[in-house]
């Protein structure tokens, strides 16, 4: 009997040493940097007045950028297509893919962006142009009247 009552006591305090509620040494484990991969950050901006419409959606993915523009210019053909390209400080420098008139064309797009808005930046000779891309990121002018604010 006294055999079955030390091995009980010799089995409950292994079993409650097993589970103890104490501070255990953990380590905290980093995935290695090619596994890891930053949040995706999504954000809408939006101009409408007197006619004019313009919609820049983006999903940013580190400096990756990749999103929609739509631009619905009074007077203008209306068009729409997808960006890709790069943040870099507070600006977007991107390839605009787009269908006008049922032609695609591609050209080289820059936003910069402040607080809750994003200016398109403009080149001398035409940043619309297709043929046009920025060697120089200060040679844009980000002086626009149309400013895109967060949507709501």
């Amino acid at each position: 009997m006294l055999l079955k009552l030390i091995t009980g006591l010799f089995f409950l305090n292994l079993f409650l040493s097993c589970h103890s509620t104490g501070k255990k040494n953990e380590t905290l484990v980093t995935p290695p940097a090619e596994i890891f991969q930053p949040p995706l950050s999504q954000s809408c901006y939006s101009y409408v007045l007197k006619g004019d419409t313009i919609i820049l959606n983006l999903t940013r993915k580190g400096d990756a950028v990749t999103g929609t523009l739509l631009y619905h210019l009074n007077g203008k053909d209306r068009n729409t297509g997808t960006l890709k390209g790069l943040m870099k400080d507070d600006i977007l420098l991107a390839n605009y893919s787009f269908m006008s008139e049922g032609i695609r064309s591609v050209r080289q797009v820059a936003f910069k962006f402040k607080d809750q808005s994003a200016v398109e930046g403009f080149k001398e000779g035409g940043l619309g142009d297709t043929t046009a891309y920025i060697s120089d990121i200060n040679a844009v002018n980000f002086n626009n009247s149309m400013t895109l604010t967060a949507c709501q």
